[in-house]
């Protein structure tokens, strides 16, 4: 589970200045959006990061509305906040495993996106 972890943790964060890969800029770059929403969405990467130690949010990104993801990742860390209140959710809670599953869903997905972009250009 901890090389797992690794990999999700290492995923940059939505909005985030800084992004190291190429193709995250790309995808992040269609988010758009002024000052106020990256400040928002920084927010809540900080929210989300709190209820679920260990965690990055994850998603699939491209050709989604900013608005559209922060809506869900809202309604994520509500979900969180409905379990625990105002504390972190546990590792062993299925909450917590269920934004696993999600986190992986997600990669997967900008995986398949990035070969099937990839071999297009072949």
């Amino acid at each position: 589970m901890n090389d797992l972890l690794t990999i999700l943790s290492a995923h940059p964060r939505l909005g985030a200045k800084k992004v190291d890969s190429i193709h995250s800029q790309s995808e992040q770059s269609s988010l758009g959006g002024g000052p106020d929403e990256t400040q928002a969405l920084a927010q809540l990467n900080r929210e989300y990061e709190d209820i679920f130690p260990g965690l990055r949010y994850v998603t699939f990104v491209n050709g989604r509305l900013r608005g559209e993801i922060m809506e869900d990742m809202r309604e994520r860390i509500g979900k969180g906040r409905k379990r625990v209140g105002e504390g972190a959710v546990d590792v062993r809670d299925t909450v917590w495993r269920g934004e696993v599953v999600d986190a992986i869903e997600a990669m997967c997905k900008i995986a398949g996106d990035r070969v099937k972009k990839l071999l297009a250009t072949c």
